[in-house]
């Protein structure tokens, strides 16, 4: 089952305060993994942990009882990775989706112009795609005469991305006042292509510090093994010895963490 198909529904309210006939449309701040997911990422989790406690520590039982930990851990992480993923496709998506609009707003009434962008948008992703099934639903919508504005306020809050906020509340002022969409349309483009063209800035510069972090989680593996492939050297299997690898982990993984806290920066 795809992504977009997991999320969960709510049902919406128009900006009158009154139910959409639509049935609730995608939530993309939440993602709803299957069981299977659950599972396979649990393991996945799990074995990685297990594999590195084991070259620590040595002792089957807490190898396992951490790995379990990691399982358990890791679901949630991966769970917000998929969000994540999901918004920045569906970012770029809706960048194509007004880019189609503006093209052909000049000849066509604006109803029409988001119904025609559903037949371009179809030669560059498949029908599932979350940017074609939100046509989908605004074209349904429309049948069922509901405002196209109430629509993509609606598409705004369960984005969960200011873009698509910010163009829906400045469209919907707009239409109602009689204002120029066009203009709109085209400033919302530009701004969508300005915080793209940031964050690509912002990924390159840091990209260089990400691999550093990426070798770094591997190093103390390394490090380890390397020691006890010396022999004797080093006493790590003491009760000093183990006490020591653990407050080693602990700061290690702190410092990771702060480390990966510190490069997340969102425009």
């Amino acid at each position: 089952m795809r992504e977009a198909e997991r999320a969960v529904e709510s049902p919406k309210k128009n900006s009158s305060g009154e139910k959409l006939a639509l049935d609730g449309g995608i939530d993309y701040s939440v993602y709803q993994m299957s069981l299977w997911e659950k599972t396979e990422w649990f393991l996945v989790g799990a074995a990685a942990t297990a594999a590195v406690m084991y070259i620590f520590y040595e002792r089957w039982y807490v190898s396992l009882a951490l790995g379990m930990v990691g399982g358990i851990v890791f679901v949630p992480i991966r769970r917000r990775q998929i969000i994540e993923k999901r918004k920045r496709m569906l970012r770029l998506q809706f960048k194509e989706m007004l880019e189609s609009v503006k093209s052909t707003l000049g000849s066509e009434t604006v109803h029409n112009a988001f119904m025609n962008a559903k037949a371009d948008l179809a030669i560059q992703f498949p029908e599932d795609a979350c940017i074609m099934q939100e046509l989908t639903r605004i074209m349904q919508g429309v049948m069922l005469k509901e405002k196209l504005e109430d629509l993509l306020m609606d598409f705004g809050e369960r984005s969960d991305l200011e873009e698509i906020r910010n163009f829906a509340t400045a469209f919907k002022t707009c239409y109602r006042r009689g204002s120029n969409i066009q203009e709109i349309v085209s400033r919302s483009i530009t701004i969508i292509n300005d915080k793209i063209e940031v964050n690509m800035d912002i990924e390159t510069m840091v990209a260089g510090q990400k691999n550093e972090q990426n070798i770094l989680l591997v190093l103390p593996v390394v490090f380890v093994v390397m020691l006890k492939a010396m022999g004797g050297m080093v006493d790590l299997e003491s009760a000093m010895g183990i006490i020591s690898m653990t407050i080693a982990i602990a700061i290690f993984l702190t410092a990771y963490a702060v480390s990966r806290k510190v490069m997340k920066i969102d425009v």
